[in-house]
């Protein structure tokens, strides 16, 4: 039997109207973006459903990551033009340096070249529409609130 509401026990058992309301919201967000391509939008739910628990850190932890590394290997590609002894794939004596260096050592040498800002591209775009289809998943796979 649900309790009558503004009794003490409808309080206890749905919590006050400013946290239901809450919670709904944040449903309601979580309902659209397992939906969404916007990057800004799964971001923004990630971040409010962070507030809540645990999981939803995790997955705020998922988008910042994914979203963060595809704007790096985006920014690398915009300095390569500027910077080309500086920014690229550099391989020898046992360094392994992708993306910015402040100088290039004797004897390591940039292994992409030409190919740096195309395959650096790809690699961005995979970053952000491989984060973008795991939040949708996780958040697709939530597990619900029972009321």
């Amino acid at each position: 039997m649900i309790p009558e509401p503004g009794s003490r026990r409808y309080c206890a058992h749905w919590g006050s109207p400013e946290r239901l309301a809450e919670r709904y919201q944040t449903e309601f967000l979580l309902s659209q973006a397992s939906h969404s391509f916007s990057p800004w939008l799964l971001l923004s739910t990630a971040w409010r459903w962070a507030h809540t628990g645990v999981r939803g850190f995790a997955v705020f932890m998922v988008a910042t990551v994914g979203y963060v590394m595809a704007l790096g290997f985006l920014l690398t590609v915009l300095l390569k033009p500027f910077l080309p002894n500086r920014i690229g794939l550099w391989v020898g004596h046992g360094d392994f340096v992708f993306g910015a260096t402040d100088s290039p050592s004797a004897g390591v040498h940039e292994v992409l070249g030409s190919l740096y800002i195309p395959v650096t591209m790809l690699l961005a775009f995979e970053a952000a529409i491989g984060t973008t289809h795991a939040l949708r998943w996780l958040i697709r796979t939530r597990h619900r609130p029972a009321h």
